[in-house]
């Protein structure tokens, strides 16, 4: 039963930060604290009553996602200081919103953006009119994803393109349904039309927010690892570097919930700001591994690599439409990417991005697994 394997994990999740903590302590009192912290797995399970919840209508789902989309979409003026906020974007000003950072702002409308693009088909059929709406949504994504200057993102919406396209052809070629036209050439105008005046306004801001890091990656590049400096960039290598000698005196159960800042503390050659300023490592891979070992890191892919298996299998049997399918893939592909730059599971925008997600991903699952079973007879 799927529920009882995702107890099963939920039970896990509990379990893990235990014996990771157990073990740390044993071995480094100084540094672990005295208590284990046993929430930082167990709340990826938060999606469970709300997709319990969820699962009566499959419209619930998508209002569900319509209003969490509204709250990220009015962010400019609920948390941060509206149009002022929004015009500094045209003056090379990096902007977050007031959500926690940039980076942080730039999961949360790259999600947004995401689920625009891969349900404009369903938006179109609820009502024409909407189409308003969603390209002023669109256009604000956009441009704030080019604010937020986060890198990673634009590099993370590349790579999704790519993996959605892949997943269509795959699609397509193994089924008997046809993608329609003008759907694909009515979202590609679109996106054009946007964003041609965008690229003659926004360009320049892109161009050297690319550029800033030359020095650091033609370092890299070289597979120079010595004396890398502090940008932005380098401080993710420096730390990671500190990560990894860390990992390895822990590599099965890792150091416990207080990980990622014992790695930095403990790290005799980090500069002192480093230490006051950061107390996690921009990754969520490493940050697991460093927290809790293999044992974290295969816990994660199991989590996640169950839902969207159980999702895309769904979709290839018709018991779920296609659009899900390929949100599902742009997500996940995102997601993914998203987390090489930023320990985004650690914090409270990346569980709830997360949950909310997973919530209407499981019940639209079990939304058509009761109306399969009602059919049968059996309830």
């Amino acid at each position: 039963m799927p529920l009882t394997f995702l107890l099963s994990l939920f039970g896990i999740s509990i379990l893990i930060p235990l014996v990771s903590w157990y073990f740390a302590y044993q071995a480094e009192p100084e540094w672990v604290k005295d208590a284990p912290q046993l929430e930082k797995l167990a709340r990826l399970f938060i999606f469970l009553p709300l997709a319990w919840f969820l699962k009566e209508r499959a419209n619930y789902v998508f209002y569900f996602w319509g209003l969490s989309a509204l709250m990220i979409l009015l962010s400019p003026w609920l948390s941060g200081t509206g149009w002022h906020e929004i015009q500094l974007i045209w003056q090379g000003e990096r902007i977050d919103y007031n959500l926690r950072n940039a980076q942080h702002t730039a999961l949360l409308f790259g999600i947004v953006f995401i689920g625009l693009i891969a349900f404009l088909p369903r938006i179109y059929r609820l009502n024409k009119m909407y189409l308003i709406p969603w390209l002023l949504a669109v256009i604000l994504c956009i441009i704030t994803l080019v604010g937020a200057q986060t890198r990673t993102s634009w590099l993370a919406l590349l790579a999704t393109t790519f993996c959605c396209l892949l997943y269509l052809a795959f699609f397509l070629k193994s089924s008997k349904i046809r993608l329609q036209r003008r759907w694909v050439f009515t979202t590609i105008a679109a996106l054009i039309l946007i964003s041609i005046p965008l690229k003659q306004t926004l360009g320049p801001i892109v161009e050297a927010r690319l550029s800033s890091e030359d020095q650091v990656i033609s370092q890299l590049a070289h597979f120079d690892f010595n004396d890398i400096p502090y940008t932005s960039i380098g401080t993710r290598i420096n730390t990671w570097k500190a990560a990894f000698e860390h990992i390895a005196e822990r590599p099965l159960t890792g150091w416990g919930g207080q990980g990622q800042e014992i790695a930095i503390d403990r790290s005799e050659w980090l500069p002192a700001w480093i230490k006051s300023h950061f107390g996690h490592m921009h990754n969520n891979y490493i940050a697991l591994l460093l927290q809790y070992g293999l044992m974290g890191i295969i816990f994660y892919f199991a989590l996640f690599g169950w839902v969207f298996i159980k999702i895309l299998k769904a979709v290839n049997n018709n018991q779920l439409p296609l659009d899900i399918g390929v949100f599902s893939v742009a997500i996940f592909s995102f997601w993914s990417i998203m987390g090489i730059t930023e320990s985004y599971l650690f914090f409270w925008t990346g569980v709830i991005c997360i949950q909310t997600i997973f919530a209407g991903l499981i019940a639209l699952l079990w939304h058509k697994q009761t109306l399969n079973i009602e059919e049968r007879g059996v309830l």
